[in-house]
């Protein structure tokens, strides 16, 4: 080859192994600065928009879970009929069988452990059996939903299974971290735009701290902007997109009293550093919250230390979410509190 277009060649190789370092100079920079947002995925393709503009989006339901037996088998696909990821309940309650309802976000799905058996709510489920009180637990937990859709979303399709203690799951982001973006997505198709593209490729992306960074950083307000110029989209959005919590632990205190459940409150803290927490201005205003309404209130920050502290491991995946040691720490000391706590109150 003549020496010519062997320097461009080499020259091109240069620039381009240049640029890759200089990305991967960016990764460690903003990985290790933490100025990556905490940012969730979905597959968005198990959504549609809810009928109800309260909740925004929801599971879509599974026809086929509905017709085999209610007998705590998981269909393929994880989802009962309702689109939740849970075996098939009947709408009848057996006699003599105390019955708990969860709503939640994606903690309470159990987003991230593969099997569902393992994630926290069957966790309740089993250990009450095993401690001598029949039970039936409902997981109505749904990714990205805040206290609004959540209590919404009972109000909607969970009364009808006459709950006896209705578990609310409180993650501390519920405030200030709605998946804006997954509904976001479905108004726009509903609207025709076809902005499907960035979507589908996200998740490929979810690892890079870079790509969070610059997506969700530096161009979310840019794209928010261009996407609220349609005025039908702003309206619904701002439906769901503030912080409803106080709103609605008044609205579950109403359902409270009008179908005649309990309610437990079962915080979820931050867990990226539980020995050096930053937050108990925020388990403090829940737990007075809940005060306020008659709740039950179990805070799961000591729990969760304490299991930390004897498995000699990690609990989380994340910032936000349990792995399968937390998920079976939450079900199992939930499950101690409700049994000695909550299920024999007047």
């Amino acid at each position: 080859m003549p020496a010519a277009p062997r320097a461009k060649i080499l020259k091109l190789l240069l620039v381009v192994a240049g640029c890759l370092a200089g990305l991967l100079l960016a990764e460690v920079v903003v990985r290790i600065t933490g100025a990556a947002p905490r940012v969730g995925f979905f597959q968005k393709e198990q959504f549609q928009l809810s009928p109800n503009i309260l909740i925004g989006w929801e599971p879509i339901p599974n026809p086929a879970a509905a017709a085999g037996p209610p007998d705590g088998r998981f269909t393929p696909e994880e989802r009962n009929s309702l689109g939740f990821r849970d075996y098939e309940h009947a709408v009848g309650k057996s006699p003599g069988v105390y019955r708990i309802l969860i709503i939640g976000d994606s903690i309470t799905k159990g987003v991230g452990i593969p099997d569902p058996n393992m994630a926290f709510p069957m966790v309740l489920e089993r250990e009450l059996g095993q401690s001598g009180l029949r039970s039936e637990v409902l997981n109505f937990g749904v990714e990205g939903y805040n206290t609004q859709q959540e209590v919404e979303t009972l109000r909607d399709k969970g009364l009808r299974y006459s709950p006896d203690l209705v578990v609310l799951a409180y993650c501390l982001n519920d405030r200030d971290w709605p998946a804006h973006h997954l509904y976001m997505k479905l108004l726009e198709e509903e609207s025709s735009s076809g902005a499907v593209a960035a979507a589908r490729l996200s998740p490929l992306l979810s690892h890079s701290a870079l790509y969070l960074f610059v997506r969700y950083r530096i161009l979310d307000d840019w794209l928010m902007k261009r996407r609220m110029a349609d005025g039908r989209i702003k309206e619904l959005f701002d439906l769901v997109q503030k912080d409803t919590v106080e709103e609605y632990f008044g609205v579950l205190a109403d359902l409270s009293r009008q179908n005649g459940f309990s309610v437990l409150v079962a915080v979820f803290p931050y867990i990226d550093d539980l020995d050096d927490y930053k937050h108990l201005d925020q388990d403090r205003w829940a737990q007075a919250l809940s005060a306020r309404h008659g709740f039950a209130h179990y805070d799961l920050l000591n729990a969760f230390r304490e299991c930390a502290r004897m498995t000699g491991q990690t609990i989380a995946f994340d910032d936000v979410h349990p792995n399968n040691i937390g998920h079976v720490c939450a079900g199992r000391v939930l499950a101690s509190f409700i049994r000695d706590q909550v299920a024999r109150r007047p």
